[in-house]
């Protein structure tokens, strides 16, 4: 993805490729989104709505950053600078996907998990989840006569 956009500037003297190379950093930039939030889901499924909506909102505010910073850089330099200064932010998410992921692992395993019985450590099946679900909304349930 990030080599698509240092390579675009370059590819504007030959058109076919040009398209070419658009069409697959398109693809790939929209490649992205579905494992990016089946990660958020499981990460911690019980907040994950929360996560989406933050998720989403990040990614508007990343359009707005890319957006002003391209017109920084148009501004003060060339448009042919553009791809390469878009490259970098491609650079650094990977350092944060990186740092998020490592992180993740540490903390797969913690100490309170050996403890399967603690409260802390209690993890749902789906099985248990849906007919918690179902008690719940039973016992709010008021008959009608």
């Amino acid at each position: 993805f990030s080599s698509s956009m240092f390579i675009l500037p370059y590819t504007t003297a030959w058109i076919p490729l040009f398209f070419l190379l658009v069409v697959i950093w398109g693809a790939m930039s929209w490649a992205l989104s579905p494992p990016m939030q089946s990660y958020l889901v499981e990460s911690a499924s019980e907040t994950s709505d929360v996560q989406q909506s933050l998720n989403n909102s990040a990614l508007h505010l990343g359009i707005a950053l890319g957006s002003f910073t391209g017109g920084f850089v148009v501004e003060n330099s060339s448009i042919a600078l553009t791809p390469t200064v878009g490259a970098i932010f491609v650079l650094l998410s990977f350092g944060t996907a990186y740092y998020s992921l490592t992180k993740r692992r540490q903390h797969s395993v913690r100490p309170e998990m050996e403890n399967r019985d603690s409260v802390k450590a209690r993890r749902f099946t789906q099985a248990e989840s849906d007919t918690f679900k179902k008690e719940s909304v039973n016992e709010n349930l008021i008959p009608i006569v």
